[in-house]
């Protein structure tokens, strides 16, 4: 390893379960060396990082500022994309009764988290949310509304260090505005992500021209993330091809914005098919790929965010670029957060465990997820459960 100590296995049944509950969810292996200091090794480069001396660094810091300090070394590599190439969509095997068993693995995991775990991953499914409202009765107060609840969604019980908000709020083009708007006089500009659908949502029946300019009207009001919508008519005809150059051309038009590129994959039907828009995507640029708009009659399941994820990562395997991931529409509860979530984890490692690289679209769960947080503390005080930073003094004289 690059650094001079050498880590070695965790041992410490409350620094593995620390690992598991909240080093997990940034991407990040602990280890620690021989003169007992904590090191991080960030898992989307060679570097490891020496963080302080362990057994000051449990005792003092509480979640927010452990949560801050794995968050500042997060890097994530930008999808370049790559020229059109038929040859990675032509032979897929797709074993359906396996992914159905990964499925079941994956809800049986994410029932098993508990207690303090359970709190933890729930704040990570919090910043990890693109708030989000596209309803025809949006209104200037609405979105004002919504963008308050973005910047500030929880009121957490314990003391916590710096801002905890939403990865995004997400609108309507003609509504972008009204969130630059409202982030300004909160004095919260850039701290939640603007995000816009654009090009014809949801149904993406319109001429290409039209698509684009709703991209640039999106951007030029601020929009610094654009969702975008397949033509599926592309896809259920595979024109693959075509499929692709239509995205490029968003990607351009997206310029710095951040592109997210829903498959609307309730109407593509064939999981083969969803896996190859998922390709296309990555290859035409796409910073995201997203299930759903939410309006499809079979918004994100399982098994199709698991295709999903293994496009990713045969791509990330080819390229080295990191693609992230987006589930959408009919996300209701904590529980289908926390499978989301576990997902990302089994199948795409615990790089993407963060709102650079994962988002979940929903609009109603984040009001589940904060009762579900004050329930579980309300549980872990009663059963008078140590939380992270009651911990005593750990005994490291086995080192």
């Amino acid at each position: 390893m690059p650094l001079c100590c050498t880590p070695c296995t965790l041992r410490l049944p409350k620094l593995q379960r620390y690992q598991h509950g909240y080093a997990a969810l940034y991407g990040k292996k602990i280890g620690v060396d021989r003169s007992a200091r904590i090191c991080v090794e960030d898992s989307g480069s060679s570097s490891l990082i020496l963080i302080r001396q362990f057994s000051k660094f449990f005792t003092k810091h509480r979640y927010s500022s452990i949560l801050k300090l794995l968050n500042s070394i997060k890097m994530v590599e930008k999808n370049l994309g790559r020229p059109f190439d038929a040859s990675l969509i032509k032979r897929i095997n797709l074993n359906v009764p396996a992914i159905n068993t990964r499925v079941r693995y994956i809800i049986e995991k994410a029932n098993s988290i508990t207690e303090c775990n359970r709190v933890a991953w729930l704040i990570k499914a919090v910043t990890c949310i693109d708030l989000t409202t596209l309803g025809g009765d949006d209104t200037f107060a609405s979105v004002e509304r919504l963008t308050k609840k973005a910047v500030k969604p929880i009121v957490l019980p314990f003391e916590w260090e710096g801002s905890l908000s939403t990865a995004a709020v997400c609108v309507y083009p003609a509504r972008v505005a009204d969130v630059v708007q409202t982030l300004k006089n909160l004095n919260a500009t850039g701290k939640v992500n603007v995000a816009s659908v654009a090009t014809g949502f949801p149904s993406g029946q319109y001429p290409l021209q039209t698509r684009m300019d709703e991209i640039s009207l999106a951007v030029s009001n601020g929009a610094t993330e654009i969702d975008i919508v397949i033509n599926r008519t592309l896809a259920l005809t595979h024109q693959w091809e075509k499929l692709y150059n239509e995205i490029k051309l968003m990607k351009q038009a997206c310029g710095k914005a951040k592109m997210k590129t829903i498959l609307a994959t309730g109407e593509l039907f064939d999981l083969k098919d969803v896996y190859r828009a998922s390709i296309i995507a990555a290859m035409a640029g796409s910073d995201f790929i997203k299930t759903s708009t939410g309006k499809e009659t079979v918004n994100a399941t399982l098994p199709v965010g698991i295709v999903m994820c293994r496009a990713i990562r045969d791509y990330h395997n080819l390229t080295g670029y990191k693609v992230g991931f987006k589930p959408a529409g009919g996300i209701k509860t904590w529980g289908e957060a926390l499978q989301w979530l576990v997902l990302i984890k089994e199948e795409l490692s615990d790089v993407w465990l963060h709102n650079s690289l994962f988002r979940i679209g929903a609009s109603s769960v984040l009001g589940d997820i904060t009762s579900e947080i004050n329930r579980s503390l309300d549980e872990v005080k009663e059963a008078k459960v140590p939380t992270l930073y009651e911990h005593e003094n750990f005994d490291d004289s086995d080192k």
